[in-house]
């Protein structure tokens, strides 16, 4: 006899493991519940301990966390779930090497057992105990008499059905193995080597390796097998070997890994900071010294020792926006700059807000008090500022622009651009409870900023229709025709839009999206990845940063390769570690800020793979969007190449659109 209900000990189990699994991949509630389809009142049911899920509800969460059905049920001892004529015991799991998972599966007479895909190349092996049944995939199944077994790939839907007796099944999950390397079409493969001979063997393939790359190919790995060397030794010896002669301003990034075998990475990687171009040139030459700065990065062949001095004292100025540039500026020299305006984190985020069930913030991904502390140090940061000042009209002499700043988030982007524009009155719309707290902080008392604590999406502007609109890196925090639909409900006819944010390459689908988004972040980071002396440093930072010169490059090689599923399990496996890393405030050495930086990066590119506070898209979709929400584009340019080679390709990307 079978008891339709999940009894109450594995109900408090199933909930701790639910909710536990759910947080370490980071997904809140209501996206676990977009990617599973479980509602959210049943799922924060499910984890509170109550409710009566069913056999295919666990299975469909399992399967959405990337996860096995067993992990989520599994207790000191094994448990039973039962629901219309069918009972499923747990009576096994291993983890090492790979997960397995044996139930014993009883049917009742006629019962069905309809299964949905599993995630790819799951298997199941089934063995009839007593009775017999119809099992398999729903295109091809078998019958099976007492005694006997069948194996099948368990990722398209599947079934089981008894016969006209009850029937008793061992049903074994075989998940697959998890590769933390793969070979790719990139791949050269040595011996290492062992005489002065061979090194010399070696430079050669280098030396073709890079007239392929710097000429079009995209990247080579070479591998070198039978390595005596420990790991710190082998990364030295390839250093002092190959790339002691190599100039860092090359159109070239080389990276030594040793996750495996020890390897040389070579990236090609072009000129990464576009020349800006003027977006109201008729305008008058507003922060003229602020664009000066702006084009030096893209130019450090000419920079003479005295140009360096003083861009060192300019990245030390109380002006937010010059010194950020001019820290760009010497970074890209590869003279690592941080610039006034970064400093340690401070928390300002009090416990759980109360908020609806359908709210997600950009604090539930984001670290945004590390956000409000570090993000000055994203390559072309301070650009978007320098345009959106060019490009916002001017009026009459004392005649203040009142501008909607949609998703202004800490405020880092608005101070800089009201250094360089005085004659704006703005109006600071974000929904995040801590971006707010850090917002309100900054402007306190400035009375050309008032912010407000509410989503474009939902803001009322009460009849009073704005001059212009401002966003920079929020557009994609949200549904983004929802997004233009907000800025154009507040806007006049005519009104300028300035919008600044990140854009991946195009994609038609949404294994295409996850490699273009994972090749898009991560360029950030390894254009960032500076060497910062070991000896200074807090054990978690060393961690952090030898750890983060290591997996950042080996999983742009595989989404570039088009290994994207890899890329993918490394990196959620990646940020988890980086969760569990007690960091020290103030961070123990000031480099220390790129890599803060980094993991901020991580954090939104892991949201982005699950379309949570992070929703990217392209540039031609984006204006597709703001098309049908009633704007035009009058500019656009990509000022930061981070993929492909077309101005529409990943990278940030500035425009400036109409309200029609």
């Amino acid at each position: 006899m079978f008891v339709d209900s999940v009894a109450s000990e594995i109900r408090q189990i199933l909930g701790h493991n639910l909710s536990s699994a759910r947080k370490r991949r980071g997904l809140t509630i209501v996206g676990l519940s977009e990617a599973s389809g479980v509602g959210k009142a049943t799922l924060s049911g499910i984890e509170r301990g109550d409710g009566n899920p069913t056999i295919e509800t666990i299975w469909r969460l399992a399967t959405s966390l990337g996860v096995s059905f067993g992990s989520l049920i599994e207790g000191d001892r094994g448990h039973t779930i039962s629901q219309e004529g069918i009972a499923v015991t747990l009576i096994d799991r291993q983890t090492f090497p790979r997960v397995v998972e044996s139930y014993i599966m009883d049917l009742s007479e006629g019962a069905t057992r309809n299964s949905q895909a599993h995630n790819e190349l799951v298997e199941e092996h089934v063995t009839v105990l007593s009775g017999s049944v119809v099992v398999g995939p729903q295109e091809a199944p078998l019958c099976l008499p007492a005694g006997e077994s069948r194996r099948f790939r368990a990722d398209s839907p599947h079934f089981y059905r008894a016969g006209q007796d009850p029937a008793r099944l061992l049903v074994t999950i075989v998940y697959p193995l998890v590769h933390d390397d793969a070979a790719t079409p990139f791949d050269l493969h040595f011996k290492w080597p062992e005489h002065r001979d061979d090194w010399e063997g070696i430079r050669r393939v280098v030396e073709r390796v890079c007239i392929e790359v710097q000429n079009g190919v995209e990247l080579y790995r070479i591998i070198f097998g039978e390595c005596p060397l420990s790991r710190p030794e082998a990364r030295a010896r390839l250093d002092s070997e190959l790339l002691a002669n190599r100039k860092s301003e090359q159109p070239l990034r080389f990276f030594i890994l040793d996750n495996a075998s020890p390897s040389l990475v070579v990236f090609a990687r072009p000129s990464r900071f576009a020349r800006l171009r003027d977006p109201a040139p008729s305008q008058p030459a507003i922060a003229a010294e602020a664009w000066r700065l702006a084009d030096m990065a893209r130019r450090p062949q000419i920079i003479d020792l005295e140009e360096i001095e003083r861009l060192r004292i300019v990245a030390r100025s109380s002006s937010l926006l010059n010194a950020a540039l001019a820290a760009e500026a010497l970074t890209a020299f590869g003279l690592p700059t941080i610039p006034t305006g970064v400093a340690h984190k401070t928390q300002t985020t009090i416990g759980e807000p109360e908020r609806g069930d359908d709210i997600v913030l950009f604090e539930d991904r984001i670290d945004v008090d590390a956000y409000e502390a570090y993000e000055l140090v994203h390559p072309a940061y301070a650009r978007q500022s320098l345009l959106a000042a060019r490009a916002l009209p001017t009026r009459k002499p004392y005649q203040p622009l009142n501008v909607i700043d949609a998703g202004s988030g800490p405020g880092l982007p608005l101070q800089m651009l009201l250094e360089a524009r005085s004659d704006l009155m703005i109006t600071a719309v974000d929904p995040s409870e801590t971006a707010f707290r850090h917002l309100s902080q900054r402007f306190a008392g400035n009375a050309r900023v008032t912010p407000v604590m509410a989503g474009i999406d939902s803001y009322d502007p009460e009849n009073m229709l704005f001059d212009a609109a401002l966003s920079i890196g929020a557009s994609h925090h949200l549904d983004t025709s929802s997004f233009f639909r907000g800025v154009g409900r507040c806007l006049r006819p005519g009104a300028t839009f300035v919008l600044s944010d990140e854009m991946i390459s195009p994609f038609a689908s949404a294994s295409e999206r996850r490699s273009n988004l994972i090749a898009h972040h991560l360029q950030y980071i390894v254009d960032t990845l500076i060497s910062v002396p070991d000896e200074s440093l807090d054990p978690a930072d060393r961690i952090l940063a030898d750890r983060m010169r290591q997996e950042a490059p080996a999983c742009l090689l595989f989404a570039r390769a088009g290994f994207g599923d890899m890329a993918t399990s490394r990196l959620r496996g990646f940020l988890q570690e980086i969760a569990s890393l007690n960091l020290p405030e103030p961070a123990s050495h000031p480099f220390m800020a790129f890599y803060r930086f980094h993991v901020l990066e991580l954090q939104a590119l892991v949201a982005g793979l699950d379309y949570e506070v992070e929703q990217k898209t392209h540039a031609r979709r984006l204006l597709e969007l703001a098309d049908h929400a009633g704007f035009e584009c009058i500019d656009h340019q990509r000022i930061f190449a981070t993929h492909g080679e077309s101005e529409w390709d990943g990278g940030t990307h500035f425009f400036v659109l109409r309200r029609l």
